[in-house]
């Protein structure tokens, strides 16, 4: 309970990835990393999952994720599928308000109340907290910010978003579509 990593495990989400498959390799993981730490069920909290959007974090649903190259992941029940196996309650939320929660937790010695969590890279995923609270949207996706119109009457990102958004400037999407247009 000190925060301190016991193990780490990463699987690639490419296109063998599909919810069944994850859910065999997330309960093998949990039941060995039981083992060698002499854990029961009983002595686990819960899990955290971290997920692309969009989501209904609420319900422990995968709505559509956008940019998963396997199939079946749309409204995916992931937290009742891991419940189910673990016997351990589970809960959803976007990865960029995960990964805030994350350096919030690695920086508690330093008491920081407020911080904005940004992440380039696929798409532009953004998470903000005040008062050591993540504060949500009307809609509580992690990509709005990518969906800021930086430039009136600019470009769209492919056929989805805004004219002129954030996104369509700087997102891997966006330069390699830039990229491939030379």
């Amino acid at each position: 309970m000190h925060l301190n990593p016991l193990s780490l495990i990463r699987w690639k989400m490419d296109a063998s990835m599909t919810p069944e498959f994850l859910i065999k390799h997330i309960t093998k993981a949990v039941h060995d990393f039981m083992e060698t730490h002499h854990i029961s069920s009983k002595d686990i909290l819960g899990m955290g999952i971290g997920a692309v959007g969009p989501l209904d974090h609420k319900k422990g649903i995968i709505v559509d994720p956008e940019l998963f190259p396997a199939p079946s992941w749309e409204n995916v029940p992931i937290c009742q599928m891991i419940a189910e196996q673990l016997h351990i309650p589970v809960k959803l939320d976007n990865g960029a308000n995960t990964a805030l929660i994350g350096e919030h937790w690695a920086l508690r010695t330093k008491n920081i109340q407020h911080a904005l969590y940004v992440h380039v890279g696929a798409n532009i995923r953004s998470a903000v907290m005040s008062g050591g609270q993540i504060l949500r949207g009307a809609v509580d996706t992690e990509g709005a910010i990518g969906q800021m119109i930086i430039q009136t009457n600019g470009p769209r990102l492919g056929d989805t978003g805004n004219y002129g958004a954030l996104e369509a400037f700087v997102s891997v999407a966006s330069l390699v579509e830039r990229y491939v247009l030379k």
